[in-house]
């Protein structure tokens, strides 16, 4: 009796592996996409964007051959279906019925002529029972000044951030003597990257047009959150007043220090010279460790938020502060 019924369970395993798949022709029979556009976050040139991800279902009983799937221009997006990036795959393309498959999605954009983000795009087509199908694609190229050394650490006398374009920072930057920053300057630091100074600092921003400090990070870390929510995506601002330097001051107006370890780090070791600090309507918000820390400083801090922070939010040590 054993001895049947393991024939009998051969047997319907056989049979079951090999039914074959029923494919439609119907052209009423139509894929599903979890997005109608994939829309990219504000992409900088030269560096590509991280991959998004665009799921394809049949929603019908029957499988479905996709004859073939392409772009447009092809310029921009790159596109990797189902662990395969070799467009030569793209063709006969088969999803069973009520199944689905992955296709992932970069893009690289090169130099643009213009300051300001640009607009590129594209269209994914879907060739199915002689019927197209299509998801739009969207992103905008930002051209970026980079600074970028073989090691990894950038050294300056003075410095000066203006509006143009932002500034993309994959080094520990030291700025000997002075740093300015303009209004509407646009600072995004790489991990591990943070900014020390040993002399002056202005970072005269506007309500409209503030300062902003921030990490490289523009996609998202979780479906709904962005990365400029997460904090330790960049070192932070340190700043080092050198003991050959006399009458240091600091002074920042509507800037922005987000999503770093540390907001602004000052450590004075002169007690003879103390640096003056003065911060107005800024925000320090979302540090890994500290927020503001203030050591042997004479500071003025007014209308300004520090928030969301691991350690100390404010750590004061020395010198007048109001």
């Amino acid at each position: 009796m054993n001895r049947l019924c393991y024939i009998v369970f051969a047997l319907l395993c056989c049979l079951t592996s090999c039914r074959e798949e029923q494919f439609t022709d119907d052209p009423t029979c139509r894929l599903a996409f979890s997005m109608d556009t994939v829309r990219f976050d504000t992409v900088f040139t030269t560096v590509g964007s991280a991959t998004m991800q665009l799921m394809v279902r049949n929603p019908n009983a029957n499988a479905l051959r996709i004859s073939r799937i392409w772009l447009d221009n092809g310029k921009y997006f790159h596109v990797n279906i189902d662990g395969e990036n070799d467009s030569s795959y793209f063709h006969n393309v088969e999803i069973r019925g009520g199944d689905s498959l992955y296709v992932f999605l970069n893009l690289y954009i090169d130099p643009q002529a213009s300051d300001a983000p640009v607009l590129v795009e594209d269209a994914m087509h879907f060739l199915v029972n002689e019927k197209v199908q299509t998801v739009h694609l969207e992103a905008y190229g930002q051209n970026v000044n980079k600074i970028k050394s073989a090691s990894h650490v950038s050294v300056f006398d003075h410095y000066t951030f203006t509006a143009e374009r932002p500034y993309l920072i994959y080094d520990t930057l030291i700025i000997k003597d002075s740093l300015t920053m303009k209004a509407g300057a646009r600072l995004y630091f790489h991990l591990g990257a943070a900014i020390y100074v040993e002399g002056n600092v202005s970072a005269q921003g506007t309500l409209a047009e503030p300062v902003t400090l921030r990490g490289d990070r523009l996609d998202n870390l979780f479906d709904s959150v962005p990365y400029r929510y997460a904090a330790g995506q960049w070192g932070g601002v340190y700043l080092v007043p050198s003991a050959e330097k006399q009458n240091i001051s600091y002074r920042c107006d509507y800037v922005d220090i987000l999503s770093g370890n540390v907001g602004i780090y000052c450590s004075n070791q002169n007690l003879m010279s103390l640096p003056r600090f003065v911060v107005h309507n800024s925000c320090i918000h979302n540090q890994a460790l500290y927020g503001l820390v203030l050591q042997n400083v004479d500071a003025e801090v007014v209308n300004t938020e520090i928030s969301n922070c691991a350690s100390y939010c404010v750590y004061l040590s020395g010198g007048e502060q109001r």
